[in-house]
């Protein structure tokens, strides 16, 4: 008799065992299973942003970040690795006049495209070689001086001009230069008063 209640109570204890086991193997897969349910896939933190530029000039693009890139006349360039988030981007002329500022949200995985307009203005770039300052006046009308060995850029509606450089330093004015020129929004009209081995030592110089 007491070899059979031993027996019973081993039996007795091994059942516990057994269930308790069983409930803690359930407790940790449905806690395991609890938390991947509440695991989210990481988002993406990076698009991308598309210039296309169907100018027939070449332009300068550059992003908040410092990235800055050329693009021909009619080509296009994609930055890749952009933070998500509202971008503004310039696009300037090669020469570095600023043709338009955009605003840009990158999304995640994706890519923003924007396209480069025409410029509503052209240029006129006047380079001063002489050792005299100069007023430059634009169909009689004055746009300022421009000052020795220097140069003065005009953004003008695409026409035909008639620039007009005089010295107006002495007692009488002094008709230095006249030039009829043509703005156009995509090609630089120049006007240089001076030589032009001046003008290269000028322009070499450090600013």
């Amino acid at each position: 008799m007491k070899r059979l209640i031993t027996l019973a109570t081993v039996l007795a204890g091994l059942t516990l065992s057994s269930d308790a086991f069983a409930h803690s193997s359930s407790h940790s897969h449905g806690s395991e299973h609890g938390h991947s349910s509440h695991q989210r896939p990481e988002q993406a933190r990076y698009g991308s942003i598309r210039v296309v530029n169907p100018l027939p000039m070449a332009v300068l693009v550059e992003l908040e970040d410092g990235r800055t890139r050329r693009v021909e006349a009619r080509q296009e360039t994609i930055f890749t690795g952009v933070p998500v988030r509202d971008w503004d981007v310039a696009i300037r002329r090669t020469s570095g006049e600023l043709l338009e500022r955009v605003d840009l949200r990158v999304q995640p995985d994706r890519t923003t495209t924007t396209v480069v307009k025409p410029p509503e203005l052209g240029l006129v770039v006047i380079d001063n070689n002489s050792s005299r300052a100069l007023t430059v006046y634009v169909n009689g009308r004055s746009k300022g001086s421009v000052g020795a060995y220097d140069r003065m850029t005009l953004q003008l509606g695409p026409s035909s001009v008639r620039v007009d450089l005089v010295d107006e330093g002495g007692r009488a004015d002094i008709l230095v230069r006249s030039e009829e020129l043509t703005v156009d929004l995509f090609k630089t009209a120049r006007l240089t008063q001076g030589s032009q081995a001046v003008a290269n030592a000028c322009h070499a110089r450090p600013r």
